[in-house]
């Protein structure tokens, strides 16, 4: 009964020193907008999924790539950038051109959104020479200025039975008329086969295939008109004998137009949305910052309790390593084992937290010196406590407002450490973090094309997160430290 009721006055007087402190901190105007701030990245960590449906890594050419951000059409000169526009046509979709040749010697039908062409579809209208053409058509409306890239994809399995002589072609017709013959497969083919068509507007071959000078931009010579466009498949059949008949099986057809303004942030060079690279990598800065800033106030806490409680040879000789390692360039050194041990998150975590404990090891010493000749520390010997057991519950409670406050300051240098080592090239390829964005903008024309919107908002939220950690730490550090307190 006695250890239940020492046992709630120890929580009460825990809660008591919990609410004392809030109280406190609540006074801190740079604590709580440090607090704010963090509480904000935290919030984007964890609701990343919900803030944006895109992968930052899988999601590529959502938009052409560099394109601006969306909201830069209400800028005039931006009014009609062209969007990325997706047509996904469906068998239902296409008409057949009644100028067709023939076209009842074809068997159109559909299943499960594919278009199945079928010939010839009745053997008795097999004559010799005769020629059989079938036309299909969709149509679409481009309404915007011409765009820089476009490409269709489509897949087609072709069954045939005996031999079957034809020809498939696939055009785009403008609304001025002109023909682009961007497609075309023809001869004798037998058995079974399955085509996967790409058809991309950089493709040099096609460029040379129209006519066009082969550095040209097709996409933009092909959409320069707005108004009605027609995607057109002509399926052509020679003689074919009795017996022979051809199944043309045509996937969904997918026109992809990419835009040149796009979302909240725009995109990068492979056209991956910038925002949600923004989003996921607050939980890369989080998770390193943290995780970098615990094990490396750690590993310097225990150096510190045991060289400052020991002393003498122990302290000569770790405030010596710590010496050896701090005229060390804590960069270079960290290039050198990335570069090693392999670009790997946890691996930066790792060299992070073991690199940067020897500030904060002479720090802690300094304290444990000040606390091991005080009056409780020489009780608690002369009790029989044994060394293990006044460091760690004697020593080391008077410690931990040192730990809370470096803990805390320890967070934006590990932060902005991983960001150098991404801008560097260095950082996991992996993962989306803020100084791979620094980077990939280097590297790939950000900063030679002005593209601030790529730009400036990883650095801004490099820069806002370290801030929120300093007025944390700075708040705590008054708090906590009696003498900054009076002052």
């Amino acid at each position: 009964m006695t250890t239940k009721k020492a046992k709630r006055r120890q929580y009460g007087a825990f809660v008591r020193r919990v609410k004392d402190f809030i109280a406190v901190y609540k006074n801190s105007k740079l604590g709580m907008a440090g607090a704010i701030m963090l509480f904000l990245f935290i919030f984007f960590a964890i609701a990343a999924p919900l803030l944006t449906p895109y992968e930052p890594i899988k999601d590529t050419y959502l938009a052409d790539s560099v394109a601006m951000p969306l909201w830069m059409i209400m800028v005039p000169e931006y009014k009609n950038a062209p969007r990325t526009t997706e047509n996904k046509f469906n068998a239902s979709d296409w008409t057949i051109d009644e100028s067709s040749l023939n076209s009842n010697y074809f068997e159109v039908m559909q299943k499960n959104d594919r278009l199945i062409v079928q010939f010839p579809k009745v053997i008795d209208v097999l004559k010799e020479n005769e020629t059989h053409e079938l036309m299909m058509v969709v149509n679409f409306d481009y309404p915007y200025d011409p765009p820089s890239t476009f490409n269709i994809k489509f897949e087609l399995k072709t069954t045939i039975i005996g031999e079957a002589d034809y020809a498939i072609d696939l055009f785009l017709k403008t609304p001025s008329g002109i023909n682009y013959n961007f497609w075309n497969i023809e001869g004798m083919n037998q058995g079974n086969a399955s085509i996967k068509a790409v058809i991309d507007s950089r493709d040099i071959p096609l460029k040379m295939r129209l006519g066009l000078d082969p550095l040209s931009n097709l996409a933009k010579t092909i959409f320069s008109e707005k108004g009605e466009y027609e995607l057109v498949f002509k399926i052509s059949s020679g003689q074919l004998n009795k017996g022979d008949e051809c199944r043309l099986d045509f996937s969904k057809i997918n026109l992809k137009i990419l835009g040149e303004v796009h979302g909240l942030l725009g995109t990068d060079h492979v056209g991956s949305d910038i925002f949600s690279q923004l989003i996921y990598g607050t939980r890369i800065s989080l998770l390193i910052g943290i995780l970098a800033a615990l094990l490396s106030i750690s590993i310097g806490l225990l150096v510190g309790l045991i060289a400052g409680y020991y002393g003498s040879f122990v302290d000569e000789t770790l405030m010596r390593i710590v010496d050896i390692l701090l005229s060390i360039p804590g960069l270079a050194l960290l290039m050198v084992l990335v570069t090693f041990l392999g670009k790997n998150i946890w691996n930066i975590i790792l060299l992070l937290g073991i690199l940067g404990w020897m500030g904060f090891a002479r720090a802690s010493r300094s304290q444990v010196l000040s606390l091991k000749e005080r009056t409780f520390v020489e009780a608690s010997r002369a009790l029989g406590a044994s060394n293990k057991r006044i460091m760690f519950r004697q020593i080391l409670p008077n410690v931990m407002p040192l730990v809370f406050a470096t803990l805390v300051l320890s967070i934006p240098g590990a932060i902005l450490t991983e960001s150098a080592l991404s801008f560097l090239g260095l950082g996991d390829p992996r993962i989306s973090s803020w100084g791979r964005i620094l980077y990939n903008a280097y590297s790939f024309g950000g900063f030679s094309k002005l593209a601030w919107w790529w730009i400036l908002p990883p650095g801004l939220a490099i820069t806002i997160l370290s801030l929120s950690f300093v007025f944390i730490g700075h708040a705590l550090d008054e708090i906590l430290n009696p003498r900054l307190r009076k002052r």
